[in-house]
């Protein structure tokens, strides 16, 4: 207790450090909307996003009692003869570059072709790295044509520019489930009261770790940023959205892909390769009001299926091998600028992931379902282009997936983090 109560006082001193030292120095805001270049319009942009991250967790509860020594008894004394430390908590704190990114958007053809370049500024081994490379088209009235590399218009944040996501992290749909980058074609038909999103892509860059048979392994055989391709099916999805009433947007849509994957099942070296179908449903709503209210909800299934038996060797079926991911999250957001004129935002999400939802008795895999509480609060220094956010993340891991026993020999694991983080978009 005293040493959590000691991590507290850190907590709350960094942050009050952190918010005298930005409310103390003054803010010049200077509205530059484009530059002169060869042909067309060119607009710069750019994002910093940077912080401390904390954590909170105390690693004497990631422990199970286990008998390493094999004398048949269970030391009470708590010797690391007796005891495995299952989760070796991280350096308590460490300052953070989250995002280095810019941007280059404009046309060439008022407003009837346009671009975008982003890019980021990664870890020093990984460099510069494209994330869009995009060419718009918007000769048909209500509709623009994309073609290149980008996100798809497909669940509400994915697609978001990451300077308004109202937390530090996005959901864990998004963080483990959602569709990244692609390259391909996407046609979206807009309308003051519906949209319209239907495209065709490479595939997905991966499937993450917990939905794969053997965990570490990805479905298809894109590479990072989908240059190559081995989905001769492609990647299809459509997505739509209804707005009723000013604030209200009703969305969802659904996600298909046949990828194929290679497994060394005789350990030859022969590669063998399996059809796999990945589908995912997504639906959800989002209310923005105009008094400082913001709603937001939304569900996702993700399934992954193999053609036969699973290469990792699981006797659920011999005709096919299937992963179901469910995932779904509640958050709201209350702006104190409208009602009392604070440039503060007071910010909650509640968060559930269940990575393989039909196979919780099993012994498949080493993950299974969290649910994570975020409370948050945004100061506005001028708007989103220069602001302060504080998280605080409370984990509920259900770590009982690494004993499928289902008895008392987990402890659990505490693994909750704050996070503060300041940003600059221009």
């Amino acid at each position: 207790m005293l040493r959590r109560s000691v991590r507290q006082i850190q907590v709350v001193a960094l942050t009050i450090a952190f918010a005298f030292a930005f409310s103390a120095a003054p803010v010049w805001a200077q509205n530059i909307e484009s530059v002169t270049v060869g042909y067309g319009t060119l607009q710069l942009s750019g994002l910093f996003q940077a912080g401390v991250n904390y954590n909170l967790g105390d690693d004497e509860l990631a422990r199970e009692d286990v008998d390493l020594d094999g004398d048949g008894e269970i030391a009470e004394d708590g010797s690391e003869s007796d005891i495995r430390v299952l989760n070796d908590r991280p350096v308590e704190s460490e300052f953070v570059m989250r995002r280095v990114r810019v941007a280059l958007k404009g046309d060439v053809m008022d407003e009837k072709v346009g671009y975008l370049f982003q890019a980021e500024f990664s870890e020093p081994e990984d460099g510069v790295r494209l994330l869009d490379a995009r060419m718009d088209f918007a000769f048909i009235p209500y509709t623009t044509v994309n073609f290149g590399r980008f996100l798809p218009n497909f669940t509400y944040w994915q697609p978001m520019n990451k300077a308004l996501t109202y937390t530090i992290l996005l959901p864990q749909m998004n963080e483990f489930l959602g569709v990244q980058r692609q390259t391909g074609v996407n046609v979206n038909v807009y309308h003051r009261f519906f949209e319209l999103d239907f495209g065709a892509f490479n595939g997905r860059q991966e499937i993450n770790a917990p939905f794969t048979p053997e965990g570490g392994m990805t479905v298809g055989e894109n590479d990072a940023d989908t240059w190559d391709d081995e989905n001769s099916a492609k990647d299809l999805y459509v997505s739509g959205a209804i707005k009723p009433v000013p604030g209200l947007k009703l969305f969802g849509g659904y996600w298909y892909g046949r990828p194929l994957d290679y497994y060394d099942e005789d350990g030859d070296g022969e590669l063998t390769a399996h059809d796999v179908d990945v589908g995912i449903v997504d639906a959800g709503l989002a209310y923005l009001s105009d008094f400082g209210l913001s709603i937001w909800g939304e569900f996702m299934r993700q399934t992954v299926t193999f053609d036969g038996e699973s290469p990792a060797g699981s006797k659920r079926a011999d005709d096919f091998t299937e992963y179901v991911a469910l995932s779904w999250y509640a958050m709201l957001a209350f702006n104190l600028n409208e009602a009392a004129g604070v440039p503060l935002e007071v910010v909650g999400r509640y968060d559930y992931l269940d990575p393989d939802s039909e196979n919780d008795q099993d012994t498949h895999g080493y993950h299974d379902e969290t649910q994570h509480v975020t409370a948050g609060l945004n100061y506005y220094i001028q708007s989103n282009h220069a602001m302060m956010s504080a998280n605080i993340i409370l984990k509920d891991d259900d770590i009982e997936a690494l004993n499928k026993a289902r008895d008392d020999t987990v402890k659990g694991v505490d693994d909750d983090v704050f996070l503060f983080q300041v940003q600059v978009w221009f």
